[in-house]
């Protein structure tokens, strides 16, 4: 019978495939591009233009977002089919990070500080947008792998962080004291979900 055959058939193996199996983003600013390096077989195996000469590229598992930090923009990249996606525009010399569903930008001006989803980046509009937070004097920005927003703010002597949703969505902004001298020069990075 049918039924039997369906309970006693073993099924056949498949593989489970992740786009981010084995790639490695990595950039060349003196051509202006950046590529795929495929680290099983030890090869570039796609690039992209990124049309400028002052660009990063941030990665996270699929996510992968490319930064031009002297226009203020920030481009999704589709490692699938090797495209880049509509770009983020933020004010000139604004900070840009990505981390899991998360993208935030932080102006240095006003000390605006924007948290949205990554998916959305490119619909940012400055003067839509409500930032979350105003953090004068600047700082230095980074997104963990766990969507978690963190400014390293040292005019305030400050750590502002931002948890969000798997979404992306900011909870409430929370700032502890952080022991650095007014107007001292500071990264901020995470190593795990830690800043």
């Amino acid at each position: 019978s049918v039924v039997a055959a369906a309970v006693l058939y073993d099924g056949e193996a498949t593989a489970e495939v992740a786009l981010n199996d084995s790639g490695v983003w990595v950039t060349n600013e003196s051509t202006g591009m950046l590529g795929r390096f495929n680290s099983q077989s030890q090869a570039i195996d796609g690039t992209l233009l990124a049309g400028s000469s002052q660009f990063d590229v941030q990665q996270q598992a699929q996510r992968v977002l490319l930064t031009d930090a002297g226009v203020g923009s920030a481009t999704p990249v589709d490692p699938a089919h090797l495209e880049l996606g509509g770009s983020l525009r933020a004010p000139k010399g604004s900070l840009v990070a990505a981390g899991g569903a998360t993208t935030a930008v932080l102006e240095p001006e006003h000390g605006r500080l924007w948290v949205l989803s990554f998916d959305a980046a490119a619909s940012f509009d400055e003067d839509k947008t409500k930032p979350v937070a105003t953090i004068p004097g600047g700082g230095a920005l980074a997104v963990s792998r766990d969507r978690t927003v963190y400014v390293a703010a040292p005019r305030k002597g400050a750590l502002y962080t931002v948890p969000t949703s798997d979404a992306g969505t900011p909870g409430k902004v929370v700032r502890r004291d952080l022991d650095v001298a007014d107007g001292a020069e500071v990264e901020v990075t995470t190593v795990g979900d830690d800043p």
